[in-house]
């Protein structure tokens, strides 16, 4: 099926990447800019730097996990003092050192 555009509710609808032509593109033209939301309904790759710029970002859910393959570069502060923990009793981190 064929991506569509519905512009009386402003989607665009891609159904299949093979839909999509960008050879004939220079990288500026190639930018995708969206005004509103956005929702992904499968998983979402990125090649380059992603930065979310907002002021909450929610990762997962209850059974879910988040896994870093590189390195923290920033503080990890929380927003209330003495309210949130790392691990808890069955789920410990090894080896972690705080400075007091």
């Amino acid at each position: 099926m064929a991506s569509t555009i519905k512009p009386d509710n402003g989607q665009l609808i891609i159904k299949s990447i093979k839909d999509l032509d960008l050879n004939a593109l220079s990288s500026a033209d190639a930018s995708l800019h969206v005004q509103g939301g956005g929702w992904v309904g499968g998983n979402l790759y990125v090649a380059g730097t992603l930065v979310a710029n907002g002021d909450v970002i929610t990762l997962g859910n209850a059974s879910g996990s988040v896994t870093f393959n590189a390195n923290v570069d920033s503080d990890v502060v929380p927003s209330t003092t003495a309210t949130y923990d790392l691990g808890d009793a069955t789920k410990v981190l090894n080896n972690y050192i705080f400075n007091q």
